[in-house]
């Protein structure tokens, strides 16, 4: 189904924006319910989401990963975009509802209920969400699915690694005319990458660019400032596995 009007996000707050491209090719067998999704514009949804199995590796507290999809009425069916990684100081939250988005992974499994925006596309129920599961899970999902009411509705099926990223450029403590300041990396997956600035040590952070398709990048006039203590995010993602390098500090001086 091609979507045609504009969707709003399932009430989920973000300290950068996110884009999505493209979509992953995802499976779907069950009929279409008898009763319909619970509609919701909550901007002050809850926390949600259980893990079956604790994680015995380094769990990262200051990423967060958003899994985001459309949902479709005829036949019910999820299309996946490709998972976010984001960096963020806060807590997200994501207002339960009858569905729910499953994370399987090597340490069990991630359990987020949640609702979505519905609208109408012509005769054709639909509507977008976009799911913050924080922290984001250590080690590679080996697939995501999505049901309503108990039933499963659809799924994209991961790999057995996270993809890999190395910011080369900057070094860590190095010192940088802002001028000067570009940003370079090197990745086995064949996607565009996103970057972020901070400035502060981590406390926040700005997006540089969502879909950078080659390395490397300059940061647009105005986003780096004068600091003793920046920080560089880049993150990239296979579809349903991301991952993410940041280099720090950093000092950066005013233009020459």
């Amino acid at each position: 189904m091609v979507l045609t009007s504009s969707w709003l996000l399932a009430a989920c707050g973000s300290a950068t924006p996110i884009e999505s491209a493209g979509s992953l090719e995802s499976t779907s067998s069950m009929p279409e319910p008898t009763s319909s999704p619970t509609v919701s514009l909550d901007s002050s949804p809850t926390v949600s989401g259980s893990r079956t199995a604790p994680s015995e590796q380094e769990v990262d507290e200051s990423v967060v990963l958003m899994v985001s999809g459309t949902v479709s009425s005829d036949p019910l069916s999820v299309d996946f975009s490709p998972t976010r990684l984001l960096p963020t100081t806060k807590q997200l939250e994501v207002k339960p509802g009858p569905w729910v988005l499953t994370l399987e992974t090597d340490d069990g499994s991630i359990d987020v209920p949640f609702d979505v925006i519905e609208q109408l596309d012509g005769d054709e129920l639909a509507a977008r969400f976009s799911i913050a599961v924080q922290p984001a899970p250590v080690g590679p999902i080996r697939r995501i699915a999505v049901a309503f009411e108990g039933g499963e509705v659809g799924s994209a099926d991961g790999g057995d690694s996270v993809p890999s990223i190395r910011i080369t450029e900057p070094v860590p403590d190095a010192t940088i005319s802002i001028d000067e300041f570009e940003i370079a990396w090197e990745s086995a997956v064949g996607t565009s990458a996103a970057a972020y600035l901070s400035v502060d040590g981590g406390t926040s952070w700005t997006s540089i660019i969502t879909q950078a398709e080659s390395s490397p990048i300059r940061p647009a006039p105005g986003i780096a400032v004068p600091s003793d203590e920046a920080l560089v995010l880049l993150t990239v993602s296979d579809g349903v596995n991301a991952t993410f390098a940041r280099v720090g500090p950093l000092t950066l001086t005013a233009s020459s």
